[in-house]
């Protein structure tokens, strides 16, 4: 079972957490920010940070802190520099190491809110050229490396991480990483929760790609066991169907009001 520490503002004792879809037990030891991490394997932690964003409530974003051997490798910064500098505190108070490497799948803010935090820390920060073009747009920092992908459009620039840029979908931009050891996928907001019923904020997505660029993601990593979102909760692989279906209703949708 998962376990998960949350970090609250007002959370000073044990309690049951169920938000979005995150259940498990959570033990608070600490009065900060509003972020929890839920332990994964026994070397991926989820980190899960919240921001109030205007018709879409307090919404959840996760992220993962992998430990390697040699390196820490941060997927996905939390929505600002100040919850990325808390999880930078937390994994080297609690987990007794050091951030070293961060790897962010598309810039929006759940993703590249934090990359300044990082980059005060001297993390060695990666990215796709295209996220590091957009960044700026969104007053986003760029990584500082940028991924090279190969024809198969796959890198290995973060190996024994294989990212993969799949195609467009939630944005033009969106990547993916996939853990082979755990077997996890990380799908980043490309990959809907399963009790979704919408695609969600498709402002500078590709609605009509994204169900080809989604079954492209389960082409390329069929031994995967379990699926990480943005929005929600870890599942198995039909997170990956679930996310097909909702492309495919939303386009009939739009298919029938033309």
């Amino acid at each position: 079972m998962m376990s998960t520490v949350r970090y609250g503002f007002f959370l000073v004792s044990c309690l049951l957490v169920a938000n979005f879809g995150h259940a498990a037990s959570a033990k608070s030891d600490a009065v900060y920010k509003d972020i929890e991490f839920t332990r994964l394997s026994d070397r991926v932690w989820m980190h899960t940070s919240y921001k109030t964003v205007g018709k879409w409530g307090r919404v959840p974003a996760n992220g993962l802190i992998v430990l390697g051997e040699e390196r820490v490798t941060l997927v996905d910064t939390a929505w600002d520099n100040e919850q990325t500098e808390f999880i930078l505190e937390w994994t080297q108070n609690k987990l007794k190491r050091d951030i070293t490497h961060a790897v962010f799948t598309h810039a929006h803010s759940d993703k590249m809110g934090g990359v300044a935090a990082l980059h005060k820390h001297n993390v060695q920060t990666w990215a796709s050229a295209l996220s590091n073009k957009l960044a700026p747009s969104h007053d986003l920092e760029p990584a500082k490396f940028e991924l090279a992908f190969n024809a198969q459009n796959l890198s290995e620039d973060l190996s024994p991480f294989v990212v993969l840029y799949p195609g467009a979908g939630h944005t033009h931009d969106n990547i993916v990483v996939y853990l082979p050891a755990e077997k996890i996928i990380y799908g980043g907001c490309l990959i809907r929760p399963g009790n979704s019923i919408s695609l969600g904020n498709t402002r500078d997505g590709d609605v009509l790609a994204w169900a080809n660029t989604v079954e492209t993601v389960a082409d390329n990593f069929p031994d995967a066991k379990q699926v990480i979102p943005t929005h929600g909760a870890p599942g198995s692989r039909k997170l990956l169907s679930h996310t097909i279906d909702l492309a495919h209703k939303h386009n009939q949708k739009i298919t029938e009001t033309k």
